[in-house]
């Protein structure tokens, strides 16, 4: 799915023709992947906020890790038509590979002189995790004698993770690290991400030999949406914002038959948040810190961060009846 550019053109087809050639089975409008393969990456959430006391500033920055390894499966199923070729496929975790959340914070002061501090670190491990993603793509040809196309689409990526137990350590009002261990029994709290991103790039798809080799590149747009409900506190963020996204794609692949293609897809992403918000609120009393009133306590806005790289390779079987 994550290939994009769909199809290859067939040895022996003209310059009108080339573009619109399908994959092995020349005689087909469709085909339909398999896919099975696996996924490696991060997600970091975090924020800045500066607050102001006179003269004196006190900066607050916190982040967290989130892993995104996992074993994925899905399918694509891909049509060519006469003046262009689109897809539509998805992936999804099959399995949600042993990772853990790192929480960390740290606080400094400019007007003081004071360098940000790490002050407190955690990690917790991820449990039920669920990985999605969609896309729909489009391939139109630029150059068809060399195998060139523009290629646009929409992907969707949804993402939902859960913080259980707890270790790792604080510093006291001393500066000292206190350790910090909860058992599997305490549950930190969740997170639910949202991306979506139009985007377009150039693809190379060669005329289909017996091995073939195709690349593909995109620039994306990126609106992001998270929702991390900190439930021991009974705190909920919800950060939102807009920024930019690159990818790579090579796919190397091989005809076992005229109807029969088998292939691994390489494939690299990044995404950055370039402005974006983060709004706290309480939804009850905070055990863990006095003077918490519930949803009558104001957290003032900060802003959001995100970043985000995903590693995969998805191996495929490609029919074309």
């Amino acid at each position: 799915m994550l290939a994009w550019g769909w199809g290859e053109r067939v040895a022996g087809a003209t310059s009108a023709e080339a573009p619109l050639a399908r994959t092995a089975a020349e005689r087909s409008d469709a085909s339909v992947r398999a896919e099975l393969g696996y996924t490696a990456g991060e997600m970091l959430e975090g924020l800045r906020y500066t607050a102001m006391s006179g003269d004196t500033d006190v900066r607050v920055r916190s982040r967290l890790d989130w892993p995104e390894n996992a074993l994925v499966a899905g399918a694509t199923l891909s049509l060519t038509l006469p003046a262009f070729r689109i897809g539509l496929g998805f992936l999804t975790n099959l399995t949600g590979e042993p990772g853990k959340i790192e929480d960390s914070d740290w606080v400094g002061s400019r007007a003081l002189n004071v360098p940000d501090t790490k002050f407190s670190y955690t990690a917790s491990d991820v449990h039920k995790r669920r990985i999605l993603r969609l896309q729909l793509s489009v391939a139109l040809p630029l150059v068809p004698e060399h195998g060139l196309e523009l290629q646009f689409g929409y992907r969707h990526h949804y993402y939902y993770g859960r913080a259980v137990g707890l270790d790792g350590w604080q510093l006291d009002e001393n500066g000292n690290r206190l350790s910090v261990h909860l058992g599997s029994d305490f549950v930190g709290g969740t997170v639910t991400t949202q991306q979506a991103m139009p985007y377009i790039g150039l693809g190379w798809v060669p005329i289909a030999q017996r091995f073939t080799l195709r690349t593909a590149g995109r620039l994306q747009g990126l609106y992001h949406h998270s929702v991390d409900d900190h439930s021991y506190r009974n705190k909920v963020g919800t950060a939102s914002g807009g920024g930019l996204g690159l990818g790579l794609v090579i796919t190397p692949s091989v005809a076992l038959s005229p109807s029969v293609r088998l292939g691994i897809a390489f494939g690299a992403d990044f995404a950055w948040l370039l402005g974006g918000t983060l709004r706290q609120r309480f939804y009850a009393d905070d055990p863990g810190t006095p003077g918490t009133e519930g949803p009558d306590t104001s957290i003032p806005d900060s802003n959001a961060e995100h970043r985000s790289y995903h590693l995969s390779s998805v191996s495929f079987v490609e029919f074309a009846p």
